[in-house]
């Protein structure tokens, strides 16, 4: 099946370019003999982009620890071994709670 598409005019196309990291459109030939023209672009990260990238680094190294962490705590209770410090656990509880106080 196959529909006959009338009404489409092919002898102006906007196309966009890229000049200085901004996007325009200009005016182009027709859509079969279209030239194009690049300008270099560059990209430039902002502080906080950058910090972001060093937060995202640290990240996956402290996901590692975790998992090993959470592996050797995971170990101790199958075998029995891991205790839990209600006292140790109060105190850090107070301690939270005081710092969101202020």
């Amino acid at each position: 099946m196959t529909d006959k598409i009338t009404g489409v005019s092919r002898q102006v196309t906007q196309q966009p370019t890229r000049t200085g990291g901004r996007e325009s459109v200009s005016q182009g030939a027709s859509a079969g003999n279209a030239t194009h023209s690049r300008a270099s672009d560059s990209v430039s990260l902002t502080r906080s982009a950058e910090q972001m990238q060093r937060l995202l680094v640290t990240a996956e190294g402290n996901e590692a620890a975790e998992t090993s962490r959470v592996e050797q705590i995971r170990l101790a209770l199958e075998s029995g071994d891991y205790r839990i410090d209600a006292q140790d656990i109060a105190e850090r509880l107070l301690s939270l709670d005081r710092q969101m106080g202020d």
